[in-house]
């Protein structure tokens, strides 16, 4: 049930990033959220926010997350041979969530580094609702991640290996925790014999 609840509150909260359509369609306003929209961006004025529509996306997600996990936990995992208990699946839940986060700040700042090695300048870095450069502060909307490198021609080499440099970092830092993580399963097996 735990499970069930945070999925669904944390499902609803990156709806924040799913552009919603309404039947009135103005340029400068957008709104986001699945399936009402919650959250409003003006161009013009300050984000607002509908506290009713994120309160029904959550039931929504909530119910949503809980038969999927019902499902799984029914047929799903049986089928598979897999035997889960709920403590396990939080923690899965958790660590997926918190380490997302720290290789999705490995990806930008892959960007970020890769645009000041071919010579441009970082002028904007932001994971999540986390704004890192030029300023350490919580900013809306919800971003997975945005880097911003100033003095770049569009369309050039540098420009390219600048949208590369996301995915080499992302990849080294992966082979690297893949390493010590078979190094200390190594380890740990050579003990216990």
């Amino acid at each position: 049930m735990l499970a069930g609840l945070i999925c669904g509150f944390l499902a609803s909260l990156g709806t924040a990033t799913i552009g919603s359509k309404t039947e009135i369609d103005v340029p400068e306003i957008e709104h986001y959220g699945y399936p009402l929209p919650w959250v409003i961006t003006n161009l013009n004025g300050p984000t607002e926010y509908v506290p009713v529509n994120f309160a029904l996306d959550t039931v929504f997600w909530i119910i949503t997350s809980l038969v999927a996990l019902a499902f799984l936990q029914k047929k799903a995992f049986p089928s598979l041979g897999i035997h889960a208990s709920r403590k396990s699946a939080l923690l899965v839940m958790i660590l997926f969530i918190s380490l997302g986060l720290v290789m999705d700040f490995v990806h930008e700042f892959g960007h970020a580094l890769s645009g000041i090695a071919v010579g441009g300048t970082l002028t904007y870095m932001k994971i999540a609702c986390l704004e890192v450069f030029p300023r350490l502060a919580l900013t809306q909307p919800f971003r997975l991640g945005l880097t911003r490198i100033h003095g770049l021609t569009y369309g050039s080499a540098a420009y390219g290996l600048v949208f590369l440099g996301g995915s080499v970092i992302t990849n080294v830092a992966s082979w690297i925790l893949a390493i010590i993580l078979l190094k200390a399963s190594l380890d740990v097996n050579a003990k216990l014999r």
